[in-house]
């Protein structure tokens, strides 16, 4: 990722730590609420990190 890409990914961030548009609601299969959040992923780059993580240790969130 270039610069532009590291500070929207810090601008994600920060907007997805206080809840704020777009990153609210959710489901318990997080794969999915990410998969399905209405934003692309090129003005989003937290949504592609949070997919490839979920990809990688997909249990990690699971819902006990």
């Amino acid at each position: 990722w270039g610069e532009h890409k590291a500070k929207l990914l810090i601008d994600d961030s920060k907007a997805y730590n206080l809840c704020c548009t777009p990153f609210v609601g959710g489901h318990t299969d997080e794969l999915a609420s990410w998969e399905c959040l209405a934003i692309s992923t090129d003005g989003h780059p937290l949504k592609a990190l949070a997919i490839t993580l979920l990809f990688i240790i997909p249990h990690a969130t699971d819902v006990e």
